[in-house]
């Protein structure tokens, strides 16, 4: 038996009668295999059309510290997916990125993404966080991360919300 990450892509329409419909066109499978806790996906479309998966997986949700942030691409509007790679891994702790990435007109894809640990006291009861910056040069084939926090005196550390970029 397995699990799989999935998602579908849909039109949504007014009826006659003034209600919302919406119709699924395509389902896609983005990752399946073992009994794993496969989550938070994060979907963005690149410059160049490909899909870009980001999501955690985990044994299960945060009980314990050993889930990585895992990417998946896909050139064919999601008929096919390449095989998961883990881009965020720390031993000890269990990392996610809740949200999708953003490519910069220069072609760099941005995402954040934190790593949590069980203490016995942390910084939030018995918890631990680490907030990190993860960066693509080459349309998230490979990642390099840059550690961007706990911000002192926070107690509660994880992004939400997607990333926009502003001038200045």
């Amino acid at each position: 038996a397995g699990y799989c990450l999935g998602g579908c892509s849909s039109r949504q329409h007014r009826t006659a009668d003034g209600r919302v419909s919406v119709s699924v066109e395509k389902r896609f499978s983005v990752a399946s295999g073992p009994v794993r806790h496969r989550a938070f996906p994060g979907l963005t479309r690149l410059g160049d059309g490909t899909l870009l998966v980001l999501y955690r997986e985990g044994n299960n949700h945060w009980k314990t510290d050993d889930s990585v942030v895992k990417v998946t691409h896909s050139s064919d509007e999601g008929t096919t997916w390449s095989e998961p790679e883990t881009i965020l891994q720390e031993p000890g702790w269990g990392a996610g990125a809740h949200h999708g990435p953003l490519q910069l007109p220069d072609g760099r894809v941005l995402a954040p993404a934190q790593c949590v640990r069980h203490v016995e006291k942390g910084q939030r009861g018995n918890l631990e966080f680490r907030v990190f910056n993860l960066r693509s040069d080459d349309r998230g084939r490979t990642w390099t991360r840059r550690e961007i926090g706990p911000q002192t005196g926070w107690v509660w550390q994880n992004q939400y919300g997607r990333l926009v970029e502003i001038d200045g």
